[in-house]
């Protein structure tokens, strides 16, 4: 017999949380398959910007010719993503507690809404 659990429960993250994972997963999550990241005249460190809806920068993948646009909302969307399909990385996003393969989880989430790279 199987039984069906639903989990309701809301949590808060900020904009600079949002761009520390942005740069944990640009810095070593997410480098192995992203070919090139179009920051439009922002540099690495202005992932706040993205964070904010300031900016929107595209990511292409090593694989794929088409640019992915990635925007404040996509982010957040991200996270919600997250928390419905990898829990254990959501989980340990939320504590603070999270690693590049977390970071890289969120990212892929956020920009293809599937985990397609491991």
């Amino acid at each position: 017999m199987n039984y069906e659990i639903e989990f309701k429960h809301s949590f808060t993250f900020s904009n600079e949380n949002i761009a520390d994972l942005l740069t944990t997963a640009l810095e070593g999550g997410s480098n192995y398959w992203i070919g090139t990241l179009f920051t439009h005249g922002d540099t690495l460190l202005d992932t706040i910007k993205v964070a904010r809806g300031d900016s929107t920068w595209e990511v292409q993948t090593d694989d794929d010719d088409e640019k992915v646009k990635l925007t404040a909302q996509a982010m957040r969307d991200g996270l919600q993503a997250l928390a419905e399909k990898s829990y254990v990385s959501f989980k340990n996003i939320q504590d603070m507690d999270y690693d590049a393969i977390d970071a890289d989880n969120w990212l892929q989430l956020t920009l293809f809404q599937e985990i397609v790279y491991g």
